[in-house]
């Protein structure tokens, strides 16, 4: 499951997850952030442990580019 959210938000949430990790030396963040191929909606990985005031998604194949093969 995928927290989906504005760009902002999603960053957020990661900072969150990271420092309460206490992530760094060669993991640094907590997840990559998703963007929706439109450019304009973003999702991040929930953690088991964190919650967020986001929408919860699974994330689909529309998410994604996809490409055209001949």
């Amino acid at each position: 499951m995928h927290y989906t959210g504005t760009k902002l938000k999603c960053e957020n949430y990661n900072k969150k997850v990271t420092l309460g990790e206490g992530y760094s030396g060669s993991t640094t963040r907590w997840a990559d952030i998703v963007t929706h191929k439109d450019g304009n909606r973003f999702a991040i990985i929930k953690h088991e442990n964190y919650k967020a005031y986001m929408s919860l998604i699974e994330l689909t194949e529309d998410w994604f580019e996809t490409l055209e093969t001949e």
